[in-house]
């Protein structure tokens, strides 16, 4: 059975896809133009992954764009805490699960791409 880094790493760039999807989601759903940023750099990312794997500028790239989407979920599991002693614990409760989940997802490939042998 293939280790789970080892798949992650063969198909880096589809899981930037799939970030990107999942953050397109979460911006249709905030219905925030914000989260389009997160996005537009996992697509980018994935792009060019698939074109270039191997360049410096590339790798810089993928790894920004996860540390920024890794920030991005911090301040949303953030604003989260911030409303659970209010009515709508519930809510805030579920929030901040889904992005602590997500952020370890970012926080997952980031290691998968640090850990991985780059294409020359």
């Amino acid at each position: 059975m293939p280790d789970i880094l080892g798949v992650i790493r063969s198909k880096a760039a589809y899981s930037y896809f799939l970030l990107a999807v999942i953050w397109a989601v979460v911006a249709v759903v905030d219905g925030s133009a914000f989260l389009g940023w997160p996005v537009l750099l996992f697509a980018v990312s994935g792009a060019l992954l698939m074109a270039r794997p191997g360049d410096r500028l590339t790798w810089a790239w993928t790894m920004s764009s996860l540390l920024f989407g890794f920030l991005l979920a911090a301040y949303q599991v953030y604003s989260a805490a911030v409303l659970l002693p209010t009515a709508f614990y519930s809510i805030a409760a579920i929030s901040a699960a889904a992005f602590v989940l997500f952020g370890a997802a970012h926080v997952f490939v980031f290691y998968a791409g640090l850990t991985g042998e780059k294409q020359a």
